[in-house]
């Protein structure tokens, strides 16, 4: 049994050797080596293309995320603002028909309430300013953001269509072994 195992061992060996013999590893395919195009300046590109076009959809979906957390605070500062908006403008405020000093306290009073619900209500002009202006901001990063990602998608797939076309015309021709 142990010289059976000894001869497919040696026959093992022989077949090694003749296909190392056969093969030509040195030169490659007549039109490019694989390993010489991996290392191709083409190559890193499209590795970094494909990166780029992931760093960019991880940006777009932290844009997402943000333009989401923006619209929520919107509509939550919509919803406080106008709750004491309303609040404020059921309260009426009577001005004294009299003015005289033992009165004060009313006047300060109206004045009071009266320069509140001016505040309040510029208040909310001013953060419902500042909150359409950064969600403008937002849409347009994202919009911006897409447009460069479906740019970059486009340019690797028209990269790689005509790598992919080169690769088809040279494995049609013949492999020429030296």
């Amino acid at each position: 049994m142990s010289s059976l195992e000894d001869m497919n061992i040696e026959d093992q060996d022989d077949d090694e050797e003749n296909q190392d013999q056969d093969a030509d590893t040195s030169q490659g395919f007549e039109y490019g080596d694989v390993n010489r195009h991996l290392d191709s300046p083409a190559s890193d590109k499209n590795i970094a293309d494909t990166f780029a076009i992931l760093e960019l959809r991880y940006n777009v979906d932290k844009v997402d995320s943000k333009f989401d957390i923006v619209c929520s605070k919107v509509t939550s500062f919509d919803t406080k603002v106008d709750l004491v908006i309303k609040t404020l403008s059921k309260i009426k405020v009577v001005a004294p028909t009299v003015t005289n000093r033992g009165n004060q306290f009313d006047q300060v009073n109206s004045l009071f309430l009266s320069c509140t619900l001016e505040d309040a209500n510029q208040c909310y002009k001013d953060n419902l300013d500042h909150y359409t202006s950064t969600l403008n901001m937002m849409l347009k990063i994202h919009d911006d953001m897409m447009s460069a990602t479906n740019e970059l998608t486009k340019q690797t797939h028209v990269h790689h269509e005509k790598e992919f076309k080169g690769w088809r015309k040279r494995s049609n021709k013949k492999m020429v072994l030296i």
